[in-house]
């Protein structure tokens, strides 16, 4: 699709398929994925300017979030996030020939489970094993988990003609992880709010997160807007959620991507920052108010704590305890340390 800043009128040209005659503008995925990027490239940046582009990073963003809006708004109920969804299945049947093995013929028959990515989407790693560092041509992990035959054939026709296997940096293998980790904050915030309305409240966040991008964001950029999206339209819920779901992708507190966009030299990360928590029984939770009166030399005083649950479950406090530092909740028999920002 044609990419152009705001103002002016984009076209949208799909392709029919080989192996069997298939025609692309009936897969609603392919729509959705490609329409994803006039809404990406249109906001991300500002008005005048092509978002999403200018760098590896950005490029594989903006394909992660075609493939993750397509597979959202196409979700209906009793499909969770630990099922296997494959991208673009009905026409990559027979799409590609074996380009090693004579007679050659069409034999790619996996494109319900696979799509055409190297893995389906699911937030199962024994099935979609990506994390940050795969971004990365210097630490690509070589997983046990079987990749797409449909790429096998690929890579294995290029080395064995003397070329190499296609790049973990393009820009397509980019954003199957970039897609993935939205799918696992999806499912975070499935789990606090139910399917229909937490597939809701994570595209608006989502959507809304789009708003504070540059035109060219590193994953970083992108998972901190995301955060951001989520403080100012809940006051804070829902942030250890997502933070949750970015962690579980490589994308935790300490991750770190090059600054120029570049995918070498990244470093991912696995851990929560302070008051959050990978406990699913209260870990949204929060502070929403510090009442501190003034205090003179040897006073003391009470102070209020104004605490929210943004969850749809109950939770049940059992005491919470402060110092100058921080507040300790105590819930469920598991204890939460929270830092006190007020």
């Amino acid at each position: 699709m044609p990419r152009h800043p705001g103002g002016l009128a984009s076209l949208l040209i799909v392709s029919r398929f080989t192996g069997p005659d298939r025609d692309a503008a009936l897969d609603q995925q392919i729509l959705l994925h490609e329409l994803t990027h006039g809404l990406t490239t249109r906001i991300a940046g500002g008005p005048n300017v092509i978002g999403m582009s200018g760098s590896a990073q950005a490029q594989g963003l903006g394909e992660g979030f075609g493939d993750w809006y397509a597979l959202a708004l196409l979700s209906s109920s009793g499909r969770g996030p630990s099922g296997v969804y494959g991208m673009v299945g009905w026409p990559g049947y027979h799409f590609l020939k074996d380009l090693v093995t004579p007679p050659f013929e069409y034999a790619f028959e996996d494109n319900y489970y696979y799509g055409l990515r190297r893995y389906p989407y699911s937030t199962d790693r024994a099935k979609s094993p990506l994390t940050l560092s795969d971004i990365d041509p210097g630490q690509y992990h070589d997983d046990a988990v079987p990749m797409s035959p449909f790429w096998v054939s690929i890579n294995n026709y290029a080395i064995a003609n003397g070329s190499s296997a296609v790049a973990v940096d393009e820009i397509h293998f980019v954003g199957e992880v970039w897609a993935l980790a939205l799918w696992n904050v999806r499912a975070k915030l499935l789990e606090a709010l139910g399917l229909e309305y937490g597939n809701e409240m994570t595209l608006q966040l989502v959507t809304n997160s789009l708003l504070s991008l540059s035109q060219s964001p590193t994953f970083i950029d992108t998972r901190d807007a995301l955060l951001m999206a989520g403080r100012a339209r809940t006051g804070g819920g829902y942030v250890c959620a997502i933070w949750n779901g970015f962690a579980e992708r490589g994308l935790g507190d300490s991750a770190v991507t090059p600054s120029e966009g570049s995918t070498s030299g990244v470093r991912e990360d696995f851990s929560l920052p302070p008051g959050c928590t990978q406990s699913s029984q209260c870990p949204d939770l929060v502070v929403q108010s510090i009442e501190t009166p003034a205090l003179a030399a040897g006073q003391s005083a009470t102070v209020t704590f104004r605490l929210r649950n943004w969850v749809l479950r109950p939770q049940s406090v059992l005491g919470v305890t402060a110092d100058d530092k921080h507040m300790l909740v105590e819930c469920f028999e598991e204890n939460h340390t929270k830092e006190l920002r007020g």
